[in-house]
């Protein structure tokens, strides 16, 4: 199992539902940078699925496009048959924790700094998988 820690922004606003089952989940696409095309010097974007359930799903839900998220959890390929007909796949994380902007900086406060060796970009610090391999959450 391939765990990770995203820091992107949201593709589009966050919508809760629910399953046949009754759990609630959200999904939303996520863009994150994905370094610079190394001919033409531009931005690269790889965009993902992230997916939540039960109370991350609800924090998840409140994101509106274009809003930061910071995410951790376990890498899954997502196959499907799309409208055309062709057979698609994806990366999705399914989030064993989500913070969002709203979150992260309540009042308008800066998020400390994550930079430095083992740092995804997002508000925790040193996620499992990177760095020492710990995981420096709050």
């Amino acid at each position: 199992m391939i765990h990770a820690c995203i820091y992107g922004h949201a593709g589009r606003d966050g919508e809760l539902r629910e399953s046949k089952t009754g759990k609630t989940w959200c999904r939303v696409s996520v863009a994150c940078e994905a370094g610079t095309d190394r001919e033409t010097g531009e931005a690269l974007t790889q965009w993902l699925t992230l997916v939540a359930f039960g109370q991350q799903a609800e924090a998840l839900a409140r994101v509106r496009k274009g809003e930061s998220i910071s995410a951790i959890g376990r890498v899954e390929i997502n196959r499907w048959r799309a409208q055309d007909g062709q057979e698609r796949e994806g990366l999705q994380l399914i989030a064993d924790a989500v913070v969002t902007a709203r979150s992260a900086r309540p009042g308008g406060r800066k998020p400390r700094s994550t930079e430095g060796p083992g740092s995804c970009g997002g508000p925790w610090g040193r996620c499992a998988g990177h760095g020492d391999g710990g995981a420096e959450f709050g």
